[in-house]
């Protein structure tokens, strides 16, 4: 393999990474800013129940379009 084809997709994969990266902080944030309001998108947050303390994922709203969702 030549260097030129080494470092040409080197780059592109980094660009990969970072845009799933942002897309999934993208997510969490969306999904902290909706737990606000009520809503829940992506089913990234989790609560804590205060009778028993333990952690739970907060329900997803439409959870039959939620990989549609997280495909975009």
């Amino acid at each position: 393999m030549s260097n030129r084809y080494q470092y040409f997709f080197q780059p592109n994969q980094l660009c990969v990474s970072i845009k799933r990266s942002v897309n999934a902080q993208m997510a969490k944030l969306e999904d902290r800013v909706a737990v606000d309001q009520g809503h829940k998108t992506y089913g990234t947050q989790v609560g804590m129940d205060e009778k028993t303390e333990k952690y739970y994922v907060f329900p997803i709203e439409n959870p039959k379009e939620v990989d549609k969702r997280r495909a975009t």
